[in-house]
Protein backbone atom coordinates (compact mmCIF):
# COMPACT_ATOMS: atom_id res chain seq x y z
CA UNK A 1 0.00 0.00 0.00
CA UNK A 2 1.46 3.43 -0.90
CA UNK A 3 2.54 5.64 1.99
CA UNK A 4 0.02 8.47 2.13
CA UNK A 5 1.12 11.45 4.22
CA UNK A 6 -1.39 12.47 6.82
CA UNK A 7 -2.74 16.01 6.69
CA UNK A 8 -1.33 18.27 9.37
CA UNK A 9 -4.45 20.45 9.25
CA UNK A 10 -6.78 19.75 12.21
CA UNK A 11 -10.14 18.32 11.17
CA UNK A 12 -12.24 21.33 12.40
CA UNK A 13 -9.98 23.74 10.52
CA UNK A 14 -10.00 21.58 7.40
CA UNK A 15 -13.80 21.43 7.54
CA UNK A 16 -14.04 25.22 7.78
CA UNK A 17 -11.71 25.58 4.82
CA UNK A 18 -13.82 23.17 2.81
CA UNK A 19 -17.03 25.02 3.67
CA UNK A 20 -15.33 28.29 2.76
CA UNK A 21 -14.30 26.92 -0.62
CA UNK A 22 -17.75 25.58 -1.33
CA UNK A 23 -19.39 28.83 -0.26
CA UNK A 24 -20.79 29.55 3.17
CA UNK A 25 -24.40 30.47 3.71
CA UNK A 26 -24.61 33.75 5.59
CA UNK A 27 -26.34 33.77 8.91
CA UNK A 28 -29.67 35.63 8.77
CA UNK A 29 -29.51 39.11 10.32
CA UNK A 30 -30.88 39.44 13.85
CA UNK A 31 -34.53 40.33 14.17
CA UNK A 32 -35.11 44.07 14.38
CA UNK A 33 -36.58 45.74 17.43
CA UNK A 34 -40.23 46.61 16.76
CA UNK A 35 -41.54 49.98 17.94
CA UNK A 36 -45.27 50.67 17.72
CA UNK A 37 -46.27 54.23 16.94
CA UNK A 38 -49.28 55.14 19.10
CA UNK A 39 -50.97 58.21 17.68
CA UNK A 40 -53.59 60.38 19.41
CA UNK A 41 -56.25 57.69 19.68
CA UNK A 42 -57.50 55.52 22.50
CA UNK A 43 -54.62 53.08 22.63
CA UNK A 44 -54.44 50.10 24.98
CA UNK A 45 -51.13 48.28 24.53
CA UNK A 46 -51.18 46.43 27.82
CA UNK A 47 -51.23 43.15 25.86
CA UNK A 48 -47.52 43.59 25.07
CA UNK A 49 -45.24 41.14 26.84
CA UNK A 50 -41.74 42.07 28.05
CA UNK A 51 -39.21 42.49 25.21
CA UNK A 52 -41.83 41.98 22.46
CA UNK A 53 -41.85 45.58 21.30
CA UNK A 54 -41.31 49.17 22.32
CA UNK A 55 -43.77 52.05 22.10
CA UNK A 56 -43.38 55.52 20.63
CA UNK A 57 -46.39 57.51 21.77
CA UNK A 58 -47.56 60.89 20.54
CA UNK A 59 -47.52 63.29 23.48
CA UNK A 60 -48.49 66.47 21.69
CA UNK A 61 -48.64 68.57 18.55
CA UNK A 62 -47.08 72.00 18.09
CA UNK A 63 -48.48 74.14 15.29
CA UNK A 64 -46.03 76.73 13.95
CA UNK A 65 -47.89 79.70 12.50
CA UNK A 66 -47.06 83.40 12.12
CA UNK A 67 -44.11 83.20 14.48
CA UNK A 68 -46.11 81.49 17.22
CA UNK A 69 -46.01 77.97 18.65
CA UNK A 70 -49.46 76.63 19.51
CA UNK A 71 -49.19 73.61 21.78
CA UNK A 72 -51.81 70.88 22.11
CA UNK A 73 -51.09 67.91 24.35
CA UNK A 74 -52.28 64.38 23.81
CA UNK A 75 -56.06 64.20 24.28
CA UNK A 76 -56.78 60.47 24.38
CA UNK A 77 -55.32 57.89 26.74
CA UNK A 78 -52.36 55.67 26.00
CA UNK A 79 -52.01 52.56 28.16
CA UNK A 80 -48.84 50.46 28.25
CA UNK A 81 -47.64 47.73 30.64
CA UNK A 82 -46.65 49.06 34.06
CA UNK A 83 -42.96 48.26 33.57
CA UNK A 84 -42.70 49.86 30.12
CA UNK A 85 -41.34 53.32 29.31
CA UNK A 86 -42.17 55.07 26.03
CA UNK A 87 -40.43 57.24 23.50
CA UNK A 88 -42.26 60.58 23.55
CA UNK A 89 -43.22 61.76 20.06
CA UNK A 90 -43.95 65.41 19.32
CA UNK A 91 -45.50 66.31 15.99
CA UNK A 92 -44.68 69.70 14.42
CA UNK A 93 -47.01 71.20 11.82
CA UNK A 94 -46.53 74.39 9.82
CA UNK A 95 -48.48 76.36 7.22
CA UNK A 96 -45.26 77.79 5.79
CA UNK A 97 -45.53 81.15 7.55
CA UNK A 98 -42.87 82.67 9.81
CA UNK A 99 -41.36 80.28 12.33
CA UNK A 100 -40.90 81.04 16.03
CA UNK A 101 -37.47 80.92 17.64
CA UNK A 102 -36.10 77.39 17.67
CA UNK A 103 -35.11 77.71 21.34
CA UNK A 104 -38.69 78.51 22.29
CA UNK A 105 -40.05 75.48 20.43
CA UNK A 106 -37.38 73.29 22.04
CA UNK A 107 -38.60 74.43 25.45
CA UNK A 108 -42.20 73.55 24.57
CA UNK A 109 -41.07 70.09 23.39
CA UNK A 110 -39.25 69.48 26.66
CA UNK A 111 -42.33 70.55 28.60
CA UNK A 112 -44.49 68.07 26.68
CA UNK A 113 -42.10 65.17 27.19
CA UNK A 114 -40.87 65.83 30.74
CA UNK A 115 -42.96 63.22 32.48
CA UNK A 116 -42.46 59.87 34.21
CA UNK A 117 -41.70 56.82 32.06
CA UNK A 118 -40.72 58.86 28.99
CA UNK A 119 -37.30 57.59 27.95
CA UNK A 120 -36.55 60.01 25.14
CA UNK A 121 -37.86 62.37 22.45
CA UNK A 122 -38.76 61.81 18.81
CA UNK A 123 -39.59 64.75 16.52
CA UNK A 124 -41.98 64.25 13.61
CA UNK A 125 -41.84 67.20 11.20
CA UNK A 126 -42.30 67.08 7.42
CA UNK A 127 -40.28 70.26 7.00
CA UNK A 128 -40.20 72.17 3.74
CA UNK A 129 -36.90 72.85 2.01
CA UNK A 130 -36.99 76.48 3.22
CA UNK A 131 -37.39 75.28 6.83
CA UNK A 132 -34.48 72.86 7.02
CA UNK A 133 -32.01 75.39 8.43
CA UNK A 134 -34.47 76.22 11.22
CA UNK A 135 -35.11 72.53 11.84
CA UNK A 136 -31.39 71.84 12.12
CA UNK A 137 -31.13 74.57 14.75
CA UNK A 138 -34.03 73.03 16.67
CA UNK A 139 -32.30 69.65 16.69
CA UNK A 140 -29.16 71.28 18.09
CA UNK A 141 -31.21 72.98 20.82
CA UNK A 142 -32.76 69.67 21.86
CA UNK A 143 -29.59 67.61 22.03
CA UNK A 144 -29.52 63.92 21.09
CA UNK A 145 -33.01 63.03 19.86
CA UNK A 146 -34.73 60.64 17.50
CA UNK A 147 -36.47 61.99 14.42
CA UNK A 148 -38.63 60.75 11.60
CA UNK A 149 -37.34 61.58 8.14
CA UNK A 150 -38.73 61.81 4.64
CA UNK A 151 -37.22 59.06 2.51
CA UNK A 152 -35.97 61.70 0.06
CA UNK A 153 -33.81 63.20 2.83
CA UNK A 154 -31.94 59.93 3.26
CA UNK A 155 -31.01 58.71 -0.21
CA UNK A 156 -28.03 61.08 -0.34
CA UNK A 157 -26.11 62.54 2.59
CA UNK A 158 -28.91 63.93 4.77
CA UNK A 159 -29.16 67.65 5.48
CA UNK A 160 -29.03 66.94 9.22
CA UNK A 161 -25.63 65.21 9.03
CA UNK A 162 -23.52 66.55 11.87
CA UNK A 163 -26.53 67.62 13.92
CA UNK A 164 -27.11 65.95 17.29
CA UNK A 165 -29.47 63.27 15.97
CA UNK A 166 -29.39 59.96 17.83
CA UNK A 167 -31.54 58.18 15.26
CA UNK A 168 -33.30 59.08 12.02
CA UNK A 169 -36.13 56.84 10.81
CA UNK A 170 -36.95 57.34 7.10
CA UNK A 171 -40.64 56.72 6.50
CA UNK A 172 -41.48 54.26 3.73
CA UNK A 173 -45.20 55.00 3.57
CA UNK A 174 -47.45 57.93 2.60
CA UNK A 175 -44.61 59.04 0.33
CA UNK A 176 -46.75 60.82 -2.25
CA UNK A 177 -46.43 60.72 -6.05
CA UNK A 178 -42.65 60.21 -5.90
CA UNK A 179 -42.99 56.92 -4.05
CA UNK A 180 -42.29 54.55 -7.01
CA UNK A 181 -39.23 56.55 -8.05
CA UNK A 182 -37.85 56.78 -4.51
CA UNK A 183 -38.36 53.07 -3.85
CA UNK A 184 -36.67 52.10 -7.13
CA UNK A 185 -33.66 54.20 -6.24
CA UNK A 186 -33.54 52.77 -2.73
CA UNK A 187 -33.65 49.24 -4.12
CA UNK A 188 -30.72 50.03 -6.43
CA UNK A 189 -28.70 51.48 -3.55
CA UNK A 190 -29.81 48.64 -1.22
CA UNK A 191 -29.69 50.95 1.79
CA UNK A 192 -30.07 54.55 2.85
CA UNK A 193 -27.17 56.96 3.25
CA UNK A 194 -25.12 56.89 6.48
CA UNK A 195 -27.06 58.52 9.27
CA UNK A 196 -30.32 56.88 8.17
CA UNK A 197 -29.53 53.19 8.46
CA UNK A 198 -30.40 52.36 12.05
CA UNK A 199 -34.19 52.61 11.74
CA UNK A 200 -37.05 52.70 9.25
CA UNK A 201 -40.75 53.51 9.50
CA UNK A 202 -43.42 51.44 7.74
CA UNK A 203 -47.19 51.04 7.89
CA UNK A 204 -49.37 47.97 8.26
CA UNK A 205 -51.62 49.08 5.40
CA UNK A 206 -48.78 49.52 2.87
CA UNK A 207 -47.03 46.12 2.83
CA UNK A 208 -43.70 46.02 1.03
CA UNK A 209 -42.01 43.04 -0.58
CA UNK A 210 -38.53 44.32 0.26
CA UNK A 211 -37.14 46.46 3.05
CA UNK A 212 -33.64 47.77 3.72
CA UNK A 213 -31.95 46.23 6.72
CA UNK A 214 -32.45 48.19 9.94
CA UNK A 215 -31.94 47.45 13.62
CA UNK A 216 -35.18 49.17 14.60
CA UNK A 217 -38.51 49.17 12.74
CA UNK A 218 -41.19 51.71 13.62
CA UNK A 219 -44.66 50.46 12.75
CA UNK A 220 -47.64 52.72 12.05
CA UNK A 221 -51.17 51.33 12.18
CA UNK A 222 -54.05 53.46 10.78
CA UNK A 223 -56.39 52.21 13.49
CA UNK A 224 -55.98 51.69 17.23
CA UNK A 225 -53.64 48.78 17.90
CA UNK A 226 -55.11 45.41 18.81
CA UNK A 227 -53.28 42.28 19.88
CA UNK A 228 -54.34 40.58 16.65
CA UNK A 229 -52.88 43.40 14.53
CA UNK A 230 -49.67 43.25 16.50
CA UNK A 231 -49.36 39.47 16.12
CA UNK A 232 -49.78 39.85 12.36
CA UNK A 233 -46.89 42.31 12.37
CA UNK A 234 -44.74 39.94 14.42
CA UNK A 235 -45.31 37.19 11.89
CA UNK A 236 -43.57 39.30 9.23
CA UNK A 237 -40.34 39.65 11.19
Amino acid sequence: MPNIARSTVPIPVAWCLLVSLLGCQRQPPPKPVLILWAWDRLEDLTFLRPSEAEVAGLLGTITLINGEARVEGRRLSLKVPDTMSILGVVRLESDGSALPEAARVALEIRNLTDRPRVSGIQIDFDARASQLGWYRQLLKELGPVSMTALASWCLDEPWFAGADVREAAPMLFRMGPQQPQLLRRLRRQEQFAPGCREAIGISTDEPMAWLPTAARVYMFHPKPWTEEAFRQVCARF
